[in-house]
């Protein structure tokens, strides 16, 4: 306890001469009210989107399995139709040539692509190379005989 009484500090309290406390409490509760509004019309909008986005890819995937059932239906005439060449409809979506058409084995933007775009053309050489004359020749009837002979010869030596 103090032995003298020391008074305090005066402080400032100022009440404005325009303030309506009620006024206040309106558009408080007015602007709480348009957040909610604004966050269940959010909800609405994001709702009717991802609905249609839903329909839209199920779309979609209903024309992709029609396709892939129609190609994947198997026929006699299959048995004898001349071997072709697979495409690549590869499309990028994301990066820098997603408006892009896909690039060209020389025109590869980094060396890492580069690499991979030759070891493509490699592969695709070794399977369909068409700069070779022989490429679209039937094999010769001679060497089929031998083959099969051979065949023969090693299952009769395993079997006996």
């Amino acid at each position: 306890m103090p032995m003298l009484h020391t008074p305090k500090p005066r402080q400032f309290h100022y009440e404005p001469r325009f303030y309506d406390p009620k006024k206040e409490e309106w558009e408080r509760k007015k602007a709480k009210y348009a957040m909610e509004q604004a966050a269940k019309e959010r909800r609405e909008e994001k709702t009717q989107v991802s609905a249609d986005l839903a329909y839209f890819e199920q779309r979609v995937r209903d024309i992709d399995r029609k396709e892939r059932q129609k190609k994947s239906k198997f026929s006699f005439s299959d048995l004898f139709r001349k071997k072709e060449m697979p495409t690549f409809n590869y499309k990028p979506r994301f990066g820098q040539n997603a408006t892009e058409a896909p690039s060209e084995a020389g025109a590869a933007t980094s060396e890492g692509e580069a690499i991979m775009q030759r070891m493509r053309s490699h592969k695709m050489r070794r399977r369909f190379d068409f700069d070779d004359e022989d490429y679209f020749e039937p094999a010769d009837g001679k060497k089929i005989i031998l083959y099969v002979g051979v065949v023969f010869l090693l299952l009769l030596w395993i079997l006996l």
